[in-house]
């Protein structure tokens, strides 16, 4: 079977660990890995020249700078103006993960090879709660932004009907989830299974530490963007994927007035990082309408 596929990374200043993203996708790399290209989307830090320079010795390598830093965005970009749909299987991995050897071709194939499926989700191998997750892989045909699959037959009727993962939303996850189920509103309940898996093939990341500060702010950081994503899945949860906004701008505004007055009840900790994760979303929101442009520089 001449089977292909391209793996794409979302970064966003991961500067201590695209290297080893990078590195170990290209070390189980076969003939049939047509290119790996790496979303540097708002970074600020040094990830872009380190790519730039895995770049002098991976030929099949390709960056591309966004300006905004939104993962949806960048997700939008790569769907509707980069990916080759000649290509058979198209991978969406996070930078800050390594993966098992032969997961790639592996789960490439499973998917290919079952009748129906549109997409294929990756294991979490390390982790605290990679038991339950894989739990829910396995019973939830759920899908995790660290490593899943979209065939290229799923990807040119996201082109088609023009549909965009809202910018500024939070619970991407979820969403990805419920697009592949409900496969675009084909189905109006979940059908037979879209989502493929295989056994011990996936991701590793690094376990964070509470003895290391900048471990604990990203634990934080975290905390803030699930519960801001739990308000926010509430306007998804009963809207046909059609009816999906472009962008969360009027969702976020709801929502913080909610918590201004009183009607979202959040952890006393979390509060004042929800209320100001809402603000920087409504102001990004408000420039992508100021000439920010959802495609992105390939080099």
């Amino acid at each position: 079977m001449n089977l292909s596929y391209s793996v794409v990374i979302f970064a966003y200043n991961e500067q201590a660990n695209i290297e080893r993203c990078i590195e170990s996708i290209m070390q189980q790399s076969a003939e049939k890995l047509q290119a790996v290209f790496v979303l540097a989307n708002g970074c600020t830090d040094a990830t872009v020249d380190l790519v730039k320079r895995c770049q002098s010795r991976y030929a099949r390598l390709r960056l591309v700078e966004i300006k905004l830093g939104d993962k949806c965005n960048a997700w939008n970009t790569y769907v509707h103006s980069i990916a080759d749909l000649s290509t058979d299987v198209h991978f969406f991995v996070d930078g800050d993960c390594w993966f098992e050897v032969d997961t790639f071709p592996t789960l490439a194939r499973k998917l290919t090879a079952t009748p129906g499926a549109t997409a294929a989700a990756g294991f979490p191998l390390s982790g605290r709660g990679s038991k339950q997750y894989s739990d829910w892989i396995r019973t939830r045909e759920h899908l995790y932004g660290n490593c899943y699959a979209l065939s290229s037959g799923f990807l040119s009727h996201i082109r088609e009907s023009t549909f965009v993962l809202p910018v500024g939303l939070m619970w991407i996850d979820s969403a990805l989830t419920t697009i592949v189920h409900r496969n675009l509103d084909r189905d109006s309940e979940f059908g037979p299974p879209h989502t493929v898996h295989v056994e011990g093939y996936g991701y590793r990341f690094r376990n964070l530490s509470p003895f290391r500060l900048s471990d604990v702010r990203m634990y934080l950081s975290r905390i803030v963007r699930y519960e801001t994503g739990k308000m926010q899945e509430k306007f998804f949860k009963s809207l046909p994927v059609h009816e999906w906004p472009r962008d969360c701008e009027q969702i976020n505004r709801s929502l913080l007035e909610d918590v201004l007055g009183g009607s979202v009840t959040l952890p006393w900790y979390v509060r004042r990082s929800v209320m100001r994760r809402l603000r920087r979303e409504i102001k990004k929101a408000s420039r992508l309408g100021q000439g920010y442009s959802l495609d992105g520089v390939l080099q």
